[in-house]
C-alpha cells in the first residue's frame, strides 16, 4: 500500500441531473495506485488501525487540497464534493477555525462550488450542528453522505439542515430488491422533499436500478451505470442521449405497470359496485359476496370485507374470502377506523351527496402481510362498506409482492 502521501490524488465521479441530463457536478474520490499502476480506492487506508491517525489526517487534506484546486477548472453551476469524516470533525477545538475553510478561503474556492460531505452514522450532534452551521454561514452547501445507513437518525436530517442527502449504497440495492427496505427509501425521499433536501441516488449500477430510483422521484443519480471516477472533468452534455434512452425506457416500464394495475382497479371496482348492489337489497354481506363467484374475488386479490357506521366503528366481523369460502373473524368487531386517512375524505366526498368509491394508499395488511388497498363506500347514510384488496406494489423491481 502506498504510504507516501504524494502517492494520493483524487477521481472525479459524475453526478447526473435526470432533468436535463446534464452533469450537475462531481464526486470527489481518494485514489492510489496499486502494484500494476491501477487507480484505485484508498479508503483501506482510512480504516487501516495500524496507519497512525496523524497520517491518515494529512493524506485527507492532501487529497482534499489538490480537489479544492480543481474547482476552478468546473463548467457553469457545476459543483465538487468534498468528503469530511465526523473522525476529522471531532478532533477540531472550535467551529472558529476549520481547516477546509481555511484551505478554500487560501486557494480563493467559490463556497458555491464545493458540498461538504459528511458521513451521517456518527459524530458529536452539536459539533456536528456547529459546523454545519459554520459550513453555511460561510456559503458553502452540506450533504449527509450515506444516510440510511446502521443506525441512522432521522433527529441527524432535522438538527443539521442539509441541503443534499445521499442515500447509502447497500441500502438503495437491498431497497431496489422490494419490501420493507423499499418502504423506506421512498419515505426518506418524501421526508427529504418536504425539508427542502435534494436527494443524491448513489452506486446505480443497472438500468434496473436507475428505474427504481426514477420510481422513488429521484433527480441526481451518481454510478457506474454512467461513470466510474476518473482523473479529469468531461463535458457537461455526455451523458443527454444516454439519459433520454434511459428516461424513454422507464416511461415505457412505468406506464405498462400502470396500466396494469389500472386494469386490476377497474375489474376490482366492477366487483365492489356489484357487492355494493346486492348490499342495498339485502343485509345479508355474505350472500352479497356469494354473488359474484368466491373464486373470482379470490382471483382478484379481494381477500376481505366488513362493514362500519358513519362514524368509521366496524359492525361486523371480517369476512375473510378464499377460494371456496368465507370465513368470519370477529376479532376487529367494534374497532374504529376513522383515523385512516380515507376514512375522511369518504365522509366528505359523501356530503356531496353522490356516490364515490374512495381508494386508500397502499400500505401493508397486518392480518396477511401482503400489500393492500382498501375501497370504501357509503351503502347509505350510516352505513359504509369497506373492502380490503391485494395489490401488486408500485415499484418496478422483484419483491415480495411484485411480478
Amino acid at each position: 500500500m502506498a504510504d507516501n502521501i504524494e502517492d494520493y490524488f483524487p477521481e472525479y465521479q459524475p453526478i447526473i441531473n435526470m432533468i436535463t441530463g446534464q452533469v450537475s457536478g462531481y464526486e470527489a474520490l481518494a485514489r492510489r495506485k496499486d502494484s500494476d499502476g491501477n487507480s484505485v480506492s484508498a479508503g483501506a487506508v482510512f480504516i487501516d488501525d495500524e496507519v497512525p491517525n496523524a497520517h491518515k489526517l494529512a493524506i485527507d487534506r492532501h487529497v482534499r487540497h489538490i480537489a479544492m484546486k480543481k474547482t476552478f477548472d468546473l463548467a457553469n453551476d457545476q459543483y465538487l464534493t468534498i468528503n469530511i469524516s465526523p473522525g476529522w470533525i471531532e478532533s477540531i477545538d472550535s467551529a472558529a477555525v476549520i481547516p477546509t475553510l481555511v484551505m478554500a478561503e487560501n486557494l480563493g474556492v467559490d463556497p458555491s462550488r464545493i458540498v461538504i460531505e459528511i458521513t451521517e452514522t456518527y459524530g458529536d450532534t452539536n459539533k456536528l450542528k456547529a459546523l454545519v452551521k459554520a459550513y453555511h454561514n460561510a456559503g458553502y452547501r452540506v450533504a449527509i453522505d450515506d444516510f440510511g445507513e446502521g443506525a441512522s437518525q432521522i433527529d441527524r436530517l432535522i438538527d443539521l439542515e442539509p441541503d443534499i442527502i445521499k442515500i447509502d449504497m447497500y441500502l438503495f440495492k437491498r431497497a431496489c430488491l422490494g419490501g420493507i427496505d423499499s418502504a423506506v427509501v421512498q419515505s426518506i425521499n418524501t421526508i427529504a422533499q418536504r425539508r427542502g433536501c435534494r436527494i443524491i441516488f448513489e452506486g446505480v449500477e443497472t438500468e434496473d436500478e436507475l428505474h427504481f430510483a426514477l420510481d422513488c422521484g429521484a433527480t441526481y443519480i451518481q454510478g457506474w451505470l454512467f461513470a466510474k471516477a476518473q482523473p479529469e472533468f468531461i463535458l457537461p452534455s455526455q451523458f443527454v442521449d444516454q439519459t433520454k434512452v434511459f428516461k424513454k425506457n422507464f416511461l415505457l416500464k412505468k406506464s405498462a405497470r400502470h396500466l396494469k394495475l389500472a386494469e386490476h382497479m377497474r375489474a376490482v371496482m366492477h366487483q365492489v359496485d356489484s357487492i355494493c348492489m346486492a348490499l342495498r337489497h339485502s343485509n345479508n354481506i355474505v350472500r352479497a359476496l356469494q354473488k359474484p363467484a368466491l373464486n373470482m374475488l379470490h382471483q382478484l386479490g379481494i381477500q376481505r370485507a366488513f362493514l362500519c357506521d358513519q362514524e368509521g366503528n366496524q359492525i361486523s366481523p371480517n369476512y375473510e374470502i378464499n377460494a371456496h369460502e368465507i370465513v368470519m373473524d370477529e376479532i376487529y368487531q367494534r374497532a374504529n377506523w376513522v383515523h385512516r386517512p380515507y376514512f375522511p375524505l369518504l365522509t366528505a366526498m359523501h356530503s356531496l351527496k353522490s356516490r364515490h368509491v374512495v381508494v386508500s394508499e397502499p400500505y401493508r395488511d397486518v392480518i396477511s402481510g401482503r400489500v393492500c388497498k382498501t375501497l370504501a363506500s357509503f351503502l347509505s347514510d350510516e352505513t359504509v362498506l369497506l373492502v380490503d384488496v391485494i395489490i401488486r406494489d408500485h415499484v418496478l423491481h422483484v419483491g415480495d409482492d411484485c411480478e
